[in-house]
């Protein structure tokens, strides 16, 4: 899978592309806020990530299939949402997040004080689902 971390303004993802051996960026701007993507199938991931790009309309919502979602969205007020497999917007009421499958080893290093990218550096050093080279983009709070 992946691990998606965001404190502080900044959201990192690893570039990991799960069994093969390339890359892909897994954050990304939409509009004024950041989006976080993992899951078991990057195609749909990508699917999810056109669709908030084009409103997030509830009557356009992609199909998953049998695709597992955990999408991490923070606002230009720098208020985070978790998406799931609903694709319905879970406020989340904290000052830090992670998602994907090394998000216990991020949510650590980042309750002990580490920035998101570092946080998934953390987490790919016992995440084998998570690699090592790590994008991240930069929220403009307003």
């Amino acid at each position: 899978m992946t691990t998606v971390a965001y404190r502080d303004g900044v959201m990192a993802a690893d570039k990991n592309m799960g069994g093969y051996k390339g890359q892909v960026t897994k954050v990304y701007r939409v509009g004024d806020s950041l989006v976080g993507c993992s899951g078991d199938n990057f195609a749909t991931l990508l699917k999810v990530v056109d669709w908030m790009q084009e409103g997030a309309e509830e009557d356009s919502k992609p199909e998953l299939g049998d695709s597992s979602v955990h999408i991490l969205l923070v606002d230009s007020n720098g208020e985070m949402f978790l998406y799931n497999n609903d694709l319905y917007p879970m406020p989340l009421e904290q000052d830090f997040f992670a998602v994907g499958s090394g998000m216990d080893y991020a949510l650590g290093a980042m309750a002990m004080g580490a920035s998101a990218a570092d946080a998934v550096r953390v987490a790919s050093q016992f995440d084998p689902g998570t690699g090592p080279k790590v994008d991240c983009l930069t929220l403009e709070i307003e």
